[in-house]
């Protein structure tokens, strides 16, 4: 993504980040500062290449997509808040399918009932949380064992990106 996709450059309040690491920042300057600048894409992809990895990235419209196809990524990683945009993950080839299948065997279709109560929910979103603290840890060991600059800052940035995240399910776990 890049900050002009994401939001507007606003001064306004509700344009700024209250509470936790990124208090004060202005959403614009937030996604400027947090993103993976397009440009490491193609070096990063090549590296990834030399060392026999899967090259993944995560688009957030439409405009990302035709740039990473551009550059030849063959497999996408959806981010945790866009699993609800429907548009993006059919033009990523995906196929919506709104059946809950339980592990009995039976199924059902998915509706807002499955969370009858805020305790359900702060459960869903406590597991979130722990998952993308969980995450953190793993880049960060990963930044100890890595000894290249260049993928330890694109490390850093995918932690600002998880640190993100954490704010953002902090704030939803308070207001549950």
């Amino acid at each position: 993504y890049t900050a002009d996709t994401m939001t507007i450059d606003c001064d306004n309040e509700y344009f700024r980040i209250k509470g936790g690491l990124w208090d004060g920042y202005k959403l614009y300057d937030l996604y400027r500062d947090a993103g993976t600048p397009w440009e490491w894409q193609e070096r990063i992809k090549e590296e990834c290449e030399a060392c026999g990895v899967d090259f993944l990235s995560t688009p957030f419209d439409r405009t990302a997509v035709d740039f990473l196809e551009g550059i030849g990524c063959e497999a996408y990683k959806i981010a945790s808040f866009e699993l609800v945009d429907i548009p993006l993950i059919v033009l990523l080839g995906g196929k919506v399918d709104y059946t809950a299948k339980f592990r009995n065997g039976d199924w059902k279709i998915w509706t807002p009932e499955y969370i009858k109560s805020p305790e359900q929910a702060r459960q869903m979103l406590q597991a979130d949380l722990d998952a993308e603290r969980a995450t953190i840890d793993q880049y960060r060991m990963h930044i100890n064992m890595i000894a290249d600059n260049y993928i330890n800052d694109v490390l850093e940035r995918i932690i600002k990106d998880e640190e993100y995240h954490v704010m953002m399910l902090q704030f939803l776990l308070k207001e549950v």
